[in-house]
């Protein structure tokens, strides 16, 4: 795929929906979704005789759902629509497609009910769509309830009901309905909702469809090769390790060494030409079982001649720390602020300081605790809207920043945001994060544009996550180590070949 993957908010797509609906004739925009949502079916269903049941809900998504029933009635599947709402209250486009499906021979329940050992093949959602803004209740819950219970296949029209488009949270709280899917057809651009938070699990397989809409330059996008892949550091025939960078790791107190170790080998792995350990354990360099790393103390790091540091794996919250810190910060090279060097940051109001007078790039990679903590408020307030909170540390510390978990969230001052869709529950395991900050230097050490190279490194590392799940299903015995090597391989999968 050559082209980018556009993310629109809510309220940037009722926008381009009317633009787009106003160069059609009316019901023009929702007959195309019924048509796309319709080859998804065939896809999930390729058989005719298969029983489809569709929710169609009061506003324009049912609309969709009448659309799709319609176009899966005339092409021979067996379809039944249940109607949540009243034909009076139905906006304009979406009356027209009740009709559609009423001339076409459609039949129209007001209920739901399924007996488990004869559930349809395949339910379809249309009830509720990107206008949603407080939790599903009364009868329309108790669709859902069923609905999900049932044990068949799942398709949502343009996101799951229930579902915030622009914070992937559950509309109401974890507890509230919402409908599960197996496959999500979304329509004219990808929502965020749907790659974070709770989309994750609620969407499943998500496709695009856009519905003949072009749209215009776009804050957000879903991160993929297509941003970075011209980026990413080629290797000729003749050459040395002196032209792929080098890259200073300084943290490793004493008993957390093994945090700046992951790192390291993960840099390594990444390609950088020469990688340099400066722990804050003197004792340290005793123990290594890597022996192509270099060792320096932290206060040699000018020495290194570093193109990219990393502060702040096992760094500890010490004074020790502390004066480490704020030396680095007057380091004019690219700079990775992880882990304790964060906490750091968040407590020390002379770190922040020195943070927004660098000149050189500060990349921050929080998980949504440090994130709070780097904010002033609580992991609730972080998780419920991931973007917003995402953008607001790229602002206020002048920094680019990954804001890690599910559907991980890339921003830069600049007020562009990315979600990252590769990944799954591997990366929670110890050293993950480690891992990560080790190839996001490594790749800024052989010189990514920093921006670049933060796409790549959290697509890679999530890529690397769902290639090691094909051997380990449960994810047993899985090490941060074992993922490093895995990424190794993905970005080499990237890579042109040398010449």
């Amino acid at each position: 795929m050559s082209e980018s993957i556009p993310l629109l908010t809510a309220q940037a797509l009722r926008a381009a929906e009317e633009q787009a609906q106003a160069l059609l004739p009316p019901g023009g925009l929702m007959q195309r979704a019924g048509l796309a949502a319709s080859h998804v079916v065939r896809q999930m269903l390729p058989s005719r005789a298969s029983r489809v049941h569709v929710l169609a809900g009061p506003g324009n998504n049912g609309g969709d759902g009448f659309e799709t029933a319609t176009v899966l009635l005339q092409a021979g599947y067996h379809v039944n629509v249940s109607f949540f709402g009243t034909t009076e209250t139905l906006p304009d486009d979406a009356k027209v497609a009740q009709q559609r499906w009423q001339a076409a021979g459609g039949q129209t329940l007001g209920t739901f009910d399924f007996d488990p050992a004869r559930a349809p093949d395949l339910i379809v959602d249309a009830l509720f769509g990107i206008g949603l803004s407080r939790a599903i209740s009364g009868q329309a819950a108790e669709w859902l309830r069923q609905a999900n219970a049932l044990d068949c296949k799942k398709l949502a029209l343009d996101i799951p009901s229930g579902l915030s488009a622009d914070t992937g949270q559950i509309i109401g709280g974890a507890d509230a309905p919402v409908f599960r899917a197996r496959r999500t057809a979304t329509f004219i651009a990808g929502k965020p909702g749907l790659y974070t938070a709770d989309g994750v699990d609620c969407a499943g397989q998500v496709s695009i469809h856009d519905l003949g809409v072009l749209l215009h330059d776009t804050l957000g996008q879903l991160n993929h090769p297509a941003l970075f892949a011209a980026h990413l550091p080629q290797r000729q025939r003749n050459t040395h390790k002196g032209l792929f960078g080098n890259l200073a790791i300084v943290g490793g107190q004493t008993g957390m060494t093994g945090a700046i170790t992951l790192a390291a080998q993960a840099g390594l792995l990444a390609g950088a030409g020469r990688v340099f350990v400066l722990p804050l354990d003197h004792l340290y360099t005793r123990n290594t079982a890597l022996p192509e790393l270099m060792f320096r103390a932290p206060e040699a790091l000018q020495e290194t001649h570093p193109d990219a540091v990393i502060s702040g794996p096992g760094m500890g919250n010490g004074q020790m720390a502390l004066n480490t810190l704020l030396h680095h910060l007057s380091i004019a090279a690219p700079l990775l602020l992880d882990a304790d060097a964060l906490n750091l940051l968040a407590s020390e109001s002379a770190c922040q300081g020195r943070v927004l007078r660098r000149s050189a790039t500060t990349l921050l990679t929080p998980h949504p605790l440090e994130a709070a903590r780097l904010l002033h408020t609580d992991v609730a307030q972080v998780q419920a809207d991931r973007i917003s909170a995402a953008l607001a540390l790229a602002r206020d510390y002048r920094a680019l920043v990954v804001l890690k978990g599910a559907g991980s969230v890339l921003a830069d001052p600049q007020g562009h945001w990315c979600i990252n869709p590769t990944g799954n529950a591997l990366l929670s395991i110890p050293g993950a994060g480690d891992v990560l900050s080790g190839v996001i230097g490594s790749l800024i050490a052989q010189g990514m544009p920093p921006w670049n190279a933060l796409l790549a490194a959290v697509w890679l590392h999530g890529a690397a996550a769902e290639q090691m799940s094909v051997d380990l299903p449960r994810h047993t015995g899985a090490t941060a180590s074992t993922l490093a090597s895995a990424i190794r391989d993905q970005l080499n999968c990237l890579q042109r070949p040398a010449l």
